[in-house]
């Protein structure tokens, strides 16, 4: 059956934050700082008092494989984060799913662009976000975080 998605429950961040801590070290051999990192900016987002933001996570037979968020920035931009699939869900679809959940509630909402974050290590996810029709809008070279150095990158979509 293929995986659902569903706006997150109360429990659902702290195993975001630790799948992407866990994810993060086995495929690109990030360091705790990562998943410290996602923490602070998961506390961020659930502190803002804005109606617009939305966590989704996807399903699959009870178990959670994927997720994904999206907040205000600005007044007519929203910030795309916590884009995770499980290993054993890729290549179905699903991110492409999640983004598209993320990129139609920022058009229902009127907003002007979408834009998120990423690191040049992240190939594959660099593949994904170029098919969804983000575009590279900054670069940050030589970046040393995590244990590894790679250029930060911002993309940004016209909604």
């Amino acid at each position: 059956m293929p995986p659902t998605i569903r706006p997150a429950n109360p429990d659902d961040p702290a195993w975001i934050i630790e799948a992407h801590g866990d994810l993060y070290a086995r495929e690109f051999g990030f360091g705790p700082a990562f998943g410290e990192g996602i923490a602070a900016k998961m506390q961020a987002m659930l502190a803002l008092d804005d109606p617009f933001t939305r966590l989704w996570v996807a399903e699959a037979d009870g178990v959670r494989v994927g997720s994904i968020a999206v907040w205000r920035q600005a007044e007519d931009t929203a910030f795309l984060n916590f884009v995770l699939v499980d290993p054993v869900c890729r290549g179905h679809g699903l991110a492409e799913r999640l983004m598209s959940r993320a990129i139609a509630h920022a058009r229902d909402h009127g907003l002007a662009r979408l834009r998120l974050e990423t690191y040049s290590c992240l190939e594959a996810a660099r593949r994904l976000y170029a098919r969804m029709g983000f575009e590279l809008a900054e670069v940050e070279p030589e970046v040393e975080r995590f244990g590894r150095t790679f250029d930060r990158e911002f993309w940004t979509l016209p909604l």
